[in-house]
């Protein structure tokens, strides 16, 4: 039996999008409009309003926030970036950044609440949020009473043939020939994207967490190791100038391809939005990734806000 998707898709309604739950955003003519009416499992169809597009965090917040917000603004496919982002300036937005992919475009914009509405009458605009800047995690423990991860070294899993990539602040000196004795001959390739050509750790948290997913203990007599002591790492630098995660790109697709093409197929991140388990762009970005290369596995610190 043919799904809902898939009769759309006859009929030339082009699927847009899905809504939970059970929806699809459609871009179909009025003749086609009347055949999909006629579908058992279509209850109902409607506009998808202005008002849809703005998340309820966001529409929350807006009734209370003074100053300026940062928001990140998603486009339908196939829709003009530049276009669009030319419509936010006319209302008085500051574009920060933008970027174009398969899904439709990103635009980081800071605007005063005020004209979120206005903005959200741009026809070409699928999805508003507010921009709420990433912050480093960190972890507990890898001893018995968390990951009780010696099961798993005796059984001869060790990270061996692996490549796993890490995006965090930086790692040690920033100098291949320095690097820490626990990730020293394992560490095949630096990005620095927060810093032109400093992928040095100036935080501590990047070089923990590295040794946290493969440090091999050599520093301590192989008393602290890593679950994957025997891996290769790919280490992606995006601390900025001032401290922050500039280094992150807008899509976040792009981060995770260039580790991808170099082999890695594990990606992990101790870093995330304090959004309470929200399901926001980013997190559609990285289902996305996973969805169009099924054999990498992207991994999240699931947060600091818990007790």
């Amino acid at each position: 039996m043919k799904s809902g998707k898939t009769r759309l898709k006859a009929l030339r309604a082009k699927v847009l999008n899905y809504i939970p739950n059970n929806a699809f955003i459609v871009k179909m003519n009025k003749g086609t409009l009347n055949k999909v009416l006629s579908l058992p499992e279509v209850k109902w169809v409607g506009s998808y309003k202005p008002t849809y597009k703005i998340s309820p965090q966001l529409s929350e917040k807006i009734s209370s926030a003074t100053g300026t917000i940062t928001i990140t603004v998603k486009t339908f496919q196939n829709e003009n970036v530049e276009s669009i982002a030319s419509q936010a300036k006319l209302l008085g937005g500051e574009v920060l950044a933008s970027s174009s992919g398969e899904l439709g475009g990103i635009i980081r914009i800071r605007i005063n609440p005020s004209a979120v509405s206005s903005l959200s009458l741009i026809f070409g605009i699928e999805w508003v949020e507010e921009y709420i800047p990433p912050k480093l995690m960190n972890d507990i423990a890898t001893g018995s009473t968390v990951m009780n991860i010696s099961n798993v070294w005796t059984a001869g899993l060790t990270g061996t043939g692996q490549t796993v990539a890490i995006a965090d602040t930086g790692l040690d000196v920033g100098i291949i020939g320095s690097i820490h004795s626990d990730l020293a001959g394992r560490t095949i390739t630096p990005y620095a994207l927060g810093r032109t050509n400093d992928w040095s750790d100036q935080d501590g948290h990047g070089t923990h967490v590295a040794g946290s997913v493969l440090g091999n203990g050599t520093n301590s007599a192989n008393q602290y190791r890593g679950p994957a002591y025997t891996a290769n790492l790919i280490f992606q630098s995006v601390m900025d100038a001032t401290g922050g995660l500039g280094g992150l790109p807008v899509d976040l697709n792009s981060l995770f391809q260039t580790p991808y093409n170099s082999g890695a197929r594990i990606h992990t991140n101790s870093w995330g939005s304090p959004v309470n388990g929200v399901y926001d762009i980013s997190a559609q970005q990285a289902d996305q990734f996973v969805w169009n290369n099924k054999d990498m596995l992207i991994l999240f610190a699931a947060g600091n806000e818990g007790v």
